[in-house]
């Protein structure tokens, strides 16, 4: 697991001006992490207060003065502080990764109907899950805890309405023939797609938005007719190709924009037929096309990928200002430690602090909670206002550890409460928090509904079971049943002629091949290859795959920048720079004045 140096934090203090005024070190890893000033702002300024009357707020710092420290009444509000956290940024993340999980379905049976259903959670899991339609439809009984009757230990009071109140299989909606998605909306005729919105006919794509007739693509927007490719933008016909925007009909290509008709070229603009970052006429690459072979070429890197940026670190970021340990952000306003923070016209994203997916205002610790505001240690769901600990709630108001919820107010453990009630006692369960050391900090992995090599966590933190189980989270060995099929083949047994010359002169193997498994040539689990699947590798004359489509999906994932900082020199003017790539990587790395200079 890769941390932050010393040395790019300090970098970092000296760009901002913004001084560190402690450093810690994390409780997980012994790693040293700084405390800026401006994160003592932001704790201050998002830290709940409570309306209760001067006398309440007086006989209460006399009631708990022992933690008096951590309240402070002013204004008619009394405050419980937010303490600085005890773990470092990538701790954090992880922990908030670990709730995530986009890319695993079973098949399991609903807790209501018995029918089965297409799930992220696992069959061997005790957890009541329904379909959307049956949470939806049916009048079932929210479960909650009155906490007059029950001890004050919150993860265990959290745990028990986790397990009892009924999960969504998945998070789709508005899909039409679509049922093998996780977080998708709005799409049809698509199989294995993932945290996407708007495609159609896509098949083994992450991260994608508004694109058509695309298979194993990471992070592609407003695309078609893609293959294999990461980080594209507004692209068409592009295979095997990386960070490009506006390109077209072009294969491998890597950091090209507004090119067309190229093959084997890098860090080209406004450019067509070339070959290996030469060009031709159109008459004599249509000809040496027929017999192009790939070649090394250099590939120049720039430090990061800004665009209108203002005083912002960190890399694929677009009309940020005041950023900072920020990756792929869109019209962001002062946010730190944050990943896939895209604002839109309907959210805007500003003073956040440890958010994944969020788009929200003044709320720290979110994994994928948009259009939030003064809120902390949520999962999931949209729409919430001074809600604290909760888990899967949608447009709800000063809730704390509920589970859930819609359309509520005032609710605690998810019974709901008065104004004034909830305003005395939130202030002294907090206290309790305090006393009995279950702070400020993020739920406890064991609350998440999923081991963490089954959520995104795995991606970006890999660890070993072992490793893992000692940091107090969760692992799944569950292994869903061998499919059905009338054949297992090896993948070297697959015919090595492209799909659509095997069409013309054997067409019957396409057919058989829909009824067998493959066995992968690195993990050696099999996978099928469905119909829509060859219909696309026949239409642009691509091999069959060979590798299991989570091993395709990884090495994707290899190709993609790193999303940990490294300070470098330019390998031209040798002037500082921070960069997401590795400094002992053989990359040519250039500041942007650089950059452009050789493009």
């Amino acid at each position: 697991m890769q941390y932050t140096s010393k040395k790019v934090y300090e970098y970092v203090s000296k760009q901002l001006n913004d001084p560190i005024v402690e450093r810690k070190k994390c409780r997980l890893s012994w790693q040293e992490f700084p405390i800026y000033q401006s994160d003592l702002e932001f704790y201050d300024k998002v830290s709940p207060t409570f309306e209760v009357s001067e006398e309440y707020a007086k006989d209460f710092l006399e009631k708990n003065n022992d933690v008096k420290d951590s309240f402070e009444y002013k204004d008619w509000k009394l405050k419980a502080k937010i303490p600085t956290p005890t773990l470092c940024p990538e701790e954090r993340e992880a922990q908030r990764f670990a709730f995530r999980n986009e890319m695993n379905l079973y098949i399991s049976k609903s807790s209501f109907s018995s029918k089965n259903l297409i799930s992220t959670i696992s069959p061997d899991k005790n957890y009541k899950v329904y379909s959307y339609q049956e949470r939806e439809n049916n009048n079932w009984k929210v479960c909650y805890i009155d906490i007059n009757n029950k001890p004050e230990n919150f993860s265990k009071n959290m745990d028990f309405l986790l397990h009892n109140m009924p999960v969504r299989n998945r998070y789709a909606s508005n899909n039409e023939n679509a049922e093998y998605v996780n977080i998708v909306a709005n799409s049809k005729d698509s199989y294995l797609c993932f945290a996407s919105e708007e495609v159609d006919k896509c098949y083994y794509n992450r991260y994608n938005t508004y694109w058509s007739y695309c298979v194993d693509c990471y992070q592609a927007d407003y695309c078609q007719n893609c293959y294999d490719c990461v980080k594209i933008d507004h692209c068409l016909g592009l295979f095997h190709c990386d960070n490009c925007i506006n390109c077209s009909n072009s294969y491998y290509l890597f950091s090209c924009t507004n090119c067309h008709d190229c093959y084997n070229c890098s860090n080209l603009y406004n450019k067509s037929y070339c070959i290996n970052n030469k060009e031709y006429s159109k008459e004599e690459y249509d000809k040496l096309l027929l017999n192009a072979k790939i070649r090394p070429l250099e590939k120049i890197y720039i430090w990061c990928k800004q665009d209108s940026c203002e005083n912002s670190f960190w890399n694929n970021l677009l009309d940020c200002k005041d950023c900072m340990f920020i990756w792929s952000g869109i019209k962001c306003y002062n946010i730190k430690y944050t990943s896939f923070d895209l604002s839109d016209s309907n959210s805007n994203s500003e003073n956040c602090i440890d958010t994944y997916y969020s788009a929200s205002s003044l709320c720290m610790s979110l994994i994928s909670c948009r259009d939030s505001k003064s809120s902390g240690f949520v999962s999931f769901w949209n729409n919430l206002v001074n809600c604290w600990y909760c888990c899967n709630c949608f447009n709800c108001s000063d809730c704390f550890w509920c589970v859930w919820l819609k359309y509520k107010k005032y609710c605690i453990f998810n019974k709901e409460y008065t104004m004034e009630e909830y305003n005395k006692i939130v202030p002294e369960m907090i206290a309790n928090m305090i006393r009995d050391k279950q702070r400020w900090e993020f739920f406890n992995p064991q609350l998440s509904y999923y081991g963490y090599n089954e959520t995104i966590a795995m991606d970006y933190y890999p660890l070993t079971k072992e490793e893992a189980l000692e940091k107090w989270y969760k692992w799944s060995d569950y292994e869903s049943p061998m499919p059905h099929v009338e054949k297992i083949v090896q993948w070297k047994d697959l015919p090595k002629q492209w799909c659509k010359i095997i069409k013309e002169k054997k067409p019957e193997i396409l057919e058989k091949i829909l009824k067998y498994a493959i066995v992968c040539e690195v993990s050696k689990r099999p996978f099928r290859i469905t119909k829509q699947e060859i219909e696309f590798y026949v239409k642009h004359n691509l091999p069959l795959p060979t590798k299991h489509p989570d091993i395709r999906h990884q090495e994707r994932l290899n190709r993609k920048d790193s999303t940990i900082m490294h300070l470098i020199n330019c390998d031209e003017c040798w002037e500082k720079i921070l960069s997401v790539h590795l400094p002992w990587e053989w990359k040519k790395v250039l500041c942007e004045k650089c950059f452009y200079k050789n493009i």
